[in-house]
């Protein structure tokens, strides 16, 4: 197997790495479907934006505040609230495709990069709401290698570590 390098883009250090088994360009949702209690958030319009300003929003009811990475949009974000994730809680799996190439005896295989993290929803009364996330994403990164049967957990370098981070990435298939 092969890795190729299709564009110049900095690296990221994330603790989710998917490889693509279509041809798309992306995982897409459809191609999730492995990832059960996972879901699309609510669109950013101008109904979901108005959630903000309720005293007491739902977590699935607030569009997800998008990240960068370099500079880029997530190009698929899915969350999860219930299933052991706690109510005042949702956990957000973003991705961005990495511009890395698997190639070999079969068709070539785009690599994902992505994050997931757990936000804990805070409601000020009466006046609005607002998410804080939080900076423990073990907990999350188990959540969804529960959700992957298939992937597997490696490793990172030790200086790349933290006490709010253990180290480990989950490389899978979507």
């Amino acid at each position: 197997m092969a890795v190729g390098r299709h564009c110049r883009s900095g690296g990221s250090i994330c603790p989710v790495i998917m490889r693509s088994r279509s041809r798309s360009n992306g995982p897409g949702r459809s191609r999730t479907s492995n990832l059960r209690c996972w879901r699309e958030p609510e669109p950013w319009d101008l109904r979901s934006s108005l959630q903000w300003l309720l005293p007491n929003a739902a977590p699935t009811t607030l569009p997800v505040l998008p990240h960068l990475d370099n500079g880029r949009a997530e190009e698929l974000v899915l969350i999860r609230t219930g299933g052991g994730v706690p109510p005042d809680q949702r956990l957000i799996l973003r991705l961005w495709p990495s511009c890395v190439v698997l190639s070999g005896n079969a068709a070539a295989q785009p690599v994902w990069i992505g994050t997931v993290t757990a936000e804990t929803v805070e409601h000020f009364k009466p006046l609005a709401t607002l998410v804080d996330e939080r900076p423990d994403v073990n907990a999350a990164l188990e959540v969804l290698k529960a959700a992957l049967p298939a992937a597997r957990l490696e490793g990172r370098a030790p200086a790349l570590t933290g006490q709010d981070w253990n180290g480990m990435v989950i490389i899978g298939q979507s």
